[in-house]
């Protein structure tokens, strides 16, 4: 059961979307940073903040465009 050309296509602009997603958040976190100049703990919990976000994101992407099937190849 391989892939489609479609099928590759679809992933790889959903791949793309993914990646412009994790960006425009990644842009709004360092725009905080700039405005608020904040302490290192603070940075630290939006770097924390932030990591779980993109965890948890890249978790439903591989969810919905692997046909709902987690395969452990996927996080080693």
């Amino acid at each position: 059961m391989g892939f489609t050309i479609e099928s590759q296509l679809i992933l790889f602009l959903a791949a793309i979307l993914f990646s412009v997603i994790v960006g425009i958040e990644y842009d709004i976190f360092r725009i905080s940073r700039l405005i608020f100049h904040l302490g290192l703990w603070a940075v630290f919990a939006e770097d924390l903040i932030f990591s779980l976000l993109c965890a948890v994101e890249f978790f439903f992407f591989c969810f919905l465009f692997y046909n709902n099937v987690l395969y452990n190849s996927m996080f080693s």
